[in-house]
């Protein structure tokens, strides 16, 4: 069985990757940055998410997720809001409010198995994006 998975992208701009070298022994950190959610505009998901509530479930999910190491994110998009730890390939560390854009950072898990996807796809310049 063929099977395809991709990160797809709330936002319609590029995610950016970071390669933090160490001391040549190491594999390098890697990292996506960019817009990760956006309020008040129709996303490519055809959602519409309102400003006020964002502001505050953003706000939320700073202190209780990515303060706390607890906000993963799964490589191709979830069917609920809970994320599988099983399926999990980036640590979200960063999440900021640009106007209605919120920008964000995460890690890329590199010892999950969908970790490795996604390293390998970043290695190999795939754009992958957020949601």
């Amino acid at each position: 069985m063929n099977h395809r998975y991709k990160l797809i992208v709330e936002t319609p701009q590029d995610i950016e990757y970071i390669v933090e070298e160490k001391n040549g022994q190491e594999k390098p950190t890697l990292y996506m940055e960019g817009p990760f959610l956006m309020a008040d505009e129709l996303n490519r998901n055809n959602r519409v998410y309102l400003k006020e509530e964002m502001i505050t479930e953003a706000a939320r999910y700073n202190e209780e997720m990515i303060k706390t190491s607890r906000a993963l994110g799964e490589l191709n998009h979830p069917t609920s809001v809970e994320v599988n730890p099983e399926r999990a390939c980036h640590l979200i560390t960063e999440l900021k409010q640009d106007g209605n854009i919120w920008m964000g950072k995460s890690k890329v898990l590199t010892e999950t198995p969908m970790g490795k996807i996604v390293h390998s796809l970043m290695m190999d310049r795939v754009k992958l994006g957020v949601s």
